[in-house]
């Protein structure tokens, strides 16, 4: 099924935020937005977002998957704006972290796969998901090296 299928769709789609992320920052690159809470619980949805590693990484690097939740899509947590690629990683403190994924060597390719429902309860009109990178290098400069897919609930 596709993500429109679920009657959920990605009202924002910033994955271009995510190419050369630099090194200590975190932006939020899309939005998830039920068009209906009640009947699709959006926290019950899936997703598998692919990024990669930069060239020369520290040997302890990762990166961090955070959600945070919005009943409108425009008030969020401290101020964020998920239209504004600037720098928000002071500003996670009202964030979920959902993952830790090591980014160590070079030109890792990072896959997370997620059920939301393992890490969030209620019912939210909006999820907004952020990256965090802290792998001691920018991430790949390459769009085609970011990627979000919202794959079917699993029942």
């Amino acid at each position: 099924m596709a993500a429109t299928d679920l009657n959920i769709v990605l009202s924002t789609d910033n994955l271009g935020f995510l190419t050369s992320l630099p090194n200590n920052q975190a932006k939020m690159f899309c939005v998830l937005n039920a068009r209906d809470a009640l009947s699709q619980p959006l926290h019950e949805c899936g997703i598998r977002l692919k990024s990669k590693a930069g060239a020369v990484p520290s040997a302890q690097g990762y990166v961090v998957l955070y959600a945070m939740v919005s009943n409108d899509g425009i008030e969020w947590s401290n101020g964020v704006d998920e239209t504004v690629n600037i720098d928000i990683l002071s500003s996670l403190d009202g964030a979920t972290r959902i993952v830790s994924k090591p980014a160590d060597s070079a030109n890792k390719v990072i896959n997370i796969d997620v059920e939301l429902l393992s890490v969030l309860s209620g019912v939210y009109k909006y999820i907004g998901l952020i990256l965090s990178n802290q792998s001691g290098d920018a991430l790949s400069a390459a769009p085609a090296d970011h990627a979000i897919v919202v794959p079917a609930i699993q029942q």
